[in-house]
């Protein structure tokens, strides 16, 4: 996981290049259920919000709470549970060209260069 101001970034790795990033606006103990090809995260905040979500990889679809994100539509997957629910955003942003070791200076990159993703973690608390 990469934290970047109040913000946790969590990510999937395929073949060395980052293929999946979920970044969420909380902090939470990383129950994170990995394996080599699928990934999980399961949360319950101190509001009782809920927020969980899974891809398998070589899948175009990531579930938040039950409901369905194409990965056409953006690999980074921004969570963030300030106000009411539960929002997702989708943003596109070529992640191919990201490999290790290099990845916690790109996530930081992103934070500051992509306009969606730096209002997510200007807003985040």
């Amino acid at each position: 996981m990469i934290d970047v101001k109040n913000t946790h970034a969590s990510y999937r790795i395929a073949d060395g290049k980052l293929e999946l990033l979920v970044w969420k606006d909380f902090d939470a103990v990383d129950p994170t259920r990995d394996s080599a090809t699928f990934s999980k995260e399961s949360f319950t905040l101190p509001n009782d919000k809920r927020v969980r979500w899974e891809w398998k990889q070589d899948s175009d679809v990531v579930m938040v709470n039950d409901k369905q994100y194409t990965l056409t539509d953006g690999r980074v997957i921004l969570i963030s549970t300030q106000g009411e629910g539960v929002k997702v955003t989708q943003v596109q942003h070529d992640l191919s060209k990201i490999a290790e070791p290099g990845i916690s200076e790109a996530v930081n990159a992103l934070a500051k260069d992509n306009e969606s993703v730096r209002q997510f973690v200007d807003s985040a608390k």
